[in-house]
């Protein structure tokens, strides 16, 4: 699974670095929570995103949707603008190191993570 922020750098520019940061470091946490919640696991982070892997293609689509609704809710508290995240998720048995993951799956993940739109979630 990856995740990203959508807007980040237009964001960072109106509301400079410190701000950027902390937004990214909530998505971070957020996104470990529900990861973690879900029998995952937080690869590596990204700037504004997270590489995470699940051992069932159904704990990655309960932890996607669970990160969408959290992200949901915090978005009803913010008197700003509203945190979008895209996120892409891929099935398969990728190549793994200490540290990272490689592979047609992740790949492929990566991508249809790029192709979505804040809110929205691709398999």
């Amino acid at each position: 699974m990856f995740s990203d922020i959508r807007g980040f750098t237009e964001y960072t520019a109106a509301a400079g670095d410190r701000a950027a940061w902390r937004l990214a470091r909530f998505h971070e946490t957020l996104l470990r929570n529900e990861i973690e919640g879900h029998n995952g696991v937080l690869v590596k982070t990204l700037g504004d995103g997270v590489m995470a892997a699940f051992g069932e293609l159904r704990d990655g689509v309960a932890a996607a949707v669970a990160i969408q609704r959290a992200i949901r809710a915090e978005n009803d508290k913010l008197e700003t603008r509203p945190i979008e995240v895209g996120i892409g998720l891929a099935s398969g048995i990728p190549v793994m190191t200490e540290t990272d993951l490689f592979g047609n799956s992740v790949n492929l993940a990566q991508r249809l993570s790029a192709m979505a739109k804040g809110g929205q979630i691709i398999v």
